[in-house]
Formats: structure tokens, sequence, C-alpha cells
């Protein structure tokens, strides 16, 4: 697949205090947890309620990208006459992890 994006696996990551961020291979993705300064010059994270649904939703886009890709070379074959019921199953089986990742059922 030709992404310009890191290269994948991406895996959501929680802290201790319970926030969260995504991780790649050698690299931090994306932080979902938000800092300010306080009054007293100490560094506060905060976070928000969907950071855990969000952190799993981007950790998944590799796979999420690669299953719509499987999906639409699927769906191309049988446009040109491919009645494969297994190329169907293998498919949905891919987007069904996909999603599952993505929902954060699955790491």
């Amino acid at each position: 697949m030709s992404g310009k994006w890191t290269k994948g696996p991406w895996e959501a990551e929680r802290t201790q205090g319970d926030l969260w961020w995504v991780d790649g291979p050698a690299t931090n993705i994306c932080d979902l947890y938000h800092a300010y300064v306080n009054e007293d010059g100490a560094i506060e994270h905060v976070r928000k309620p969907n950071d855990k649904a969000n952190a799993h939703l981007i950790a998944a886009a590799p796979e999420l990208a690669r299953a719509l890709e499987a999906a639409a070379h699927a769906l191309r074959s049988y446009q040109y006459g491919n009645s494969s019921t297994e190329l169907a199953m293998s498919v949905a089986d891919f987007a069904d992890a996909a999603l599952a990742k993505a929902r954060g059922e699955q790491s």
C-alpha cells in the first residue's frame, strides 16, 4: 500500500493516569491528552471523555486502510467476473478484525 503515513502497526497506549496516546514502530503517532501549566507553574494533563475510543480508532488506521484497499480490490475483481466466495470471506474477516481493533476490542 502506498501511503505517506508512518508504517504500522500502531497501538493505543495508556498511562497509569489514564492518559492515552498512539505509538507506532519506534515513534509516537499522537497524544490524546492535553497539557497546560497550572497557577503554580506545574504541568497538568487533562483527558477528555472520548480519548480512549479515539486512541483505538487512530491506532487502527493502518489496518483500516489495508482492509479498505482489499475490499476495493475484491469489488473490482467481481466487476470482471470473479465469483469467489473465499475472497469475499477473507476480505470480510480482514475488515472485521480492523473494525474490532478500532472499537478497542483487540490490539
